[in-house]
């Protein structure tokens, strides 16, 4: 075709019968179309309903999975009521209504649960097999899910209940028995109103009793079969013993289930109850002890523990073993005390000095409007003192004797223990020594050197040092302070230590080339010992002692002591930073034995 005759054929457009023709045929193929888009659309809703389905299904054995072994049975699951939400409605049941964006649509549910193996018995199988099945329309359209819920034993639940009732606190008082009585629900006895609910029967109930503290059991029995005439109540009573301890205990009971395990019963949960026994009476106070003063005596005892602790009360007496009269009361439970300064005042008031009380308490606890009290503890006794003015004897004078420790620079005091003696009036008691020290035995210091209880008859000087003399007085002092005399017959008595031991030390100069030049300084006093005149010392370094090559030299008439050790190679002139012979720098720490 010539380019003229295209250009008029592109000019021209489509004719009219070419445009009908193209406007029939896609009428065609649109209308050919329109099924399949039709199937499309189902096929995607009833995939949306399935979707719907399965996840109904998979919150079904959710919930499935929380139920007991023993509730799961046909009926239970069947019933909308079974198992209800905090709405009140109900977990399970035939039917969902679920609420889409197009509105609510119903679907159904059923359950199927088979016992497997199943051959088995009732309350033999091993688990149960449950089917889900979830479906929308009569055609049973559905999606269907099974699980299997294997049988987890689990003992019977029990409630108990304790006779005598605990007060209000808790506590239950001077009980002679206890009776425990457990009560195992209906569902555990064999039978259950409850649609399609499946129990086992209760073998036995063990009952316990704990002791909180100190920790342990106290008792322990099972009881095997139901109280008479009870149905599921079983009972127990513990004879309390006279010796039981008070405080808090813990009664348990626990039912067991023989049915799957003749041989092991299985055990249930557990239920127990708290109480405290306890007595109206208290116990005897403890602790009781008497101090005696002039003209009284000062009681202290131990705090009382009884929760219903009201008051002490004191008793005095002048002859052992018999009560006396109760002379005062007190509430104080703190830190108890009681001060017993006599009669009331008068000419003479207060105890007879040198006469013996016995003493005694009793502890009273209240309950209400009545009291009770304790047995009374143990007599404790006590002599009140004599007033020290009427104390005017000096106590006998101790007999001393003084020695030194050989090669320590110890001195030892001994003395025989005075006495405060009775004639011409009451003594008052003796206090204490004191112990002066003399460098001369004829002048002495107004002060003692030391102070020493009365109970002590020895005493060690260590401070006595080396080569020393030293006189020794001791005095005896009573409460009244009259003081026994300390001039004796003969002189003083007096000890003089041992000299100070003295010891060598060897320098050695391991130096195979050089001679060196050594000092030797005690560390403490600072002082330089001498090499050429044994003992001698100086405060300032002397002439190096020669220590020639490969050689040693000792020291000798040393005190115990630490010591540095200097050394110079280039000369016996001191230097303030020598070299040492051994490790190249100094100073050198020795110790001398």
């Amino acid at each position: 075709m010539s380019t003229s005759l295209r250009t008029r054929h592109a000019a021209r457009g489509f004719s009219m019968v070419e445009l009908l023709v193209t406007i029939i045929i896609a009428g065609i193929v649109f209308a050919a179309m329109v099924p399949l888009f039709t199937t499309i659309l189902g096929k995607n809703a009833e995939d949306n309903l399935r979707n719907i389905a399965a996840f109904l299904a998979q919150d079904k054995m959710e919930r499935l999975r929380q139920l007991d072994f023993m509730e799961t049975t046909n009926a239970n699951l069947a019933n909308p009521a079974f198992k209800p939400d905090q709405a009140g409605n109900g977990q399970f049941g035939p039917w969902v209504d679920y609420r889409t964006s197009a509105g609510t649509k119903r679907f159904y549910v059923k359950y199927e649960v088979t016992l497997e193996p199943s051959a088995a018995g009732h309350r033999d199988e091993q688990y149960k097999q449950v089917l889900v099945e979830v479906y929308w329309d009569q055609d049973h359209k559905h999606f269907y899910q099974i699980t299997r819920i294997y049988r987890q034993w689990a003992g019977p639940s029990v409630s108990l209940d304790i006779a005598p009732t605990p007060d209000a606190d808790g506590a239950i008082f001077d009980p002679t028995q206890i009776v425990l009585t457990a009560t195992v629900p209906e569902a555990w006895r064999g039978s259950s109103g409850l649609p399609g609910y499946e129990v086992p029967l209760t073998s036995k109930v063990l009952f316990s009793i704990w002791l909180v503290r100190p920790d342990g059991r106290v008792f322990q029995a099972d009881q095997v079969v139901p109280t008479t005439g009870t149905t599921g109540q079983y009972q127990w009573t513990w004879p309390v013993p006279p010796t039981a301890s008070l405080g808090l205990y813990l009664f348990t009971a626990k039912a067991y289930d023989s049915t799957p395990l003749p041989d092991e019963p299985i055990g249930g949960e557990e239920a127990g109850l708290y109480a405290s026994l306890e007595s109206h009476t208290p116990d005897p106070p403890t602790g009781l002890q008497a101090f005696p003063g002039v003209k009284q005596v000062l009681l202290t005892w131990d705090p009382c523990p009884h929760p219903r602790f009201d008051h002490f009360e004191i008793w005095r007496s002048t002859t052992a073993g018999q009560p006396g009269d109760m002379i005062a009361t007190t509430t104080d439970n703190e830190s108890p005390t009681y001060l017993d300064t006599g009669p009331e005042p008068g000419p003479d008031p207060g105890l007879t000095s040198g006469k013996e009380y016995v003493y005694s308490l009793k502890a009273v606890a209240k309950w209400g409007t009545t009291s009770y009290a304790s047995l009374a503890c143990p007599q404790v006794s006590a002599t009140p003192l004599w007033p020290l003015t009427d104390d005017t004897t000096p106590p006998s004078k101790p007999a001393l004797t003084v020695k030194k420790v050989d090669k320590q620079s110890t001195i030892t005091l001994t003395w025989s223990a005075s006495v405060d003696p009775t004639p011409p009036a009451p003594p008052s008691g003796l206090d204490h020594y004191w112990i002066y020290r003399s460098a001369n035995g004829s002048t002495w210091p107004t002060s003692p050197f030391t102070q020493l209880a009365k109970t002590e008859t020895s005493w060690a000087d260590t401070s006595a040092g080396w080569n020393t003399t030293w006189y020794y007085k001791i005095e005896a002092y009573d409460l009244a302070g009259n003081f026994s005399t300390s001039t004796p017959d003969n002189p003083y008595p007096s000890a003089t230590t041992d000299a100070a031991p003295t010891y060598a030390l060897t320098v050695t100069n391991a130096n195979k080339r050089k001679d060196a030049y050594v000092w030797v300084k005690e560390m403490v006093s600072g002082l330089y010992y001498s090499y050429t005149t044994p003992g001698a010392t100086s405060t300032t370094p002397p002439a190096g002692t020669k220590v020639a090559k490969n050689n040693k030299t000792a020291f000798a008439s040393l005190p115990p002591g630490l010591y540095n050790v200097y050394a110079n190679f280039n000369g016996q002139t001191y230097v303030s930073a020598p070299y040492f012979w051994a490790t190249g720098s100094g100073p050198y720490v020795c110790t001398v034995q």
